[in-house]
């Protein structure tokens, strides 16, 4: 915290342009005029607001990144577990797909977003798994692309876009479900 701020208790609170919002002092309450402001610390509070933004982000993304691990491998563990017990791979492919969805949703809600911007779970649930599923048609489109158009070997088009639609499902998710209700 700045020295200037807990040397002076009579410093006024101020928004993000340094205007006095109000004064932590008696006095100034008392006095009709706009409180003093001290404008050396005016306007700390929006770069303070900005670096803990980034710093949350970058926590939701990675916590993301550790939900979207958890996923997949519910994901790939159901589609070979279907495989065995005789399913024919587009069937497993769904259970394991909508098995990995609930996990991430329950996980982004539960441990990786701090804000939701949706009041009802229902249409919540119905957006994230859209998400999902517009991010699998990208997949497909961009195997297809990879694949067929430039003639890259499957596995490293299936790594290239699974990077691209991991970073567009957090992307949309944060932006349209998870970010803070405007007041």
């Amino acid at each position: 915290m700045n020295d200037s701020v807990l040397a002076n208790p009579d410093l006024a609170v101020v928004d993000a342009q340094g205007v006095a919002i109000e004064s932590t002092s008696a006095s100034a309450s008392a006095s009709a005029r706009p409180a003093e402001v001290d404008r050396s610390v005016a306007g700390s509070a929006a770069p303070i607001r900005a670096a803990r933004s980034r710093r949350g982000i970058v926590f939701e993304f990675l916590r993301y990144f550790a939900a979207s691990g958890g996923a997949l491998g519910v994901d790939v563990g159901l589609f070979q577990l279907s495989l065995r017990l005789g399913l024919g791979y587009p069937f497993a492919a769904l259970i394991g797909f909508s098995a990995g969805a609930m996990v991430a949703y329950v996980a982004s809600v539960k441990w990786v977003f701090e804000a939701r911007s949706v009041r009802h779970a229902s249409i919540e649930f119905a957006l994230f798994i859209a998400v999902g599923v517009v991010g699998l048609l990208l997949t497909e489109a961009l195997l297809w692309l990879e694949i067929e158009r430039l003639g890259m070997p499957a596995f490293w088009s299936k790594l290239g876009a699974a990077c691209v639609v991991f970073v567009f499902n957090f992307a949309v998710r944060k932006s349209m479900l998870f970010r803070a209700r405007a007041r």
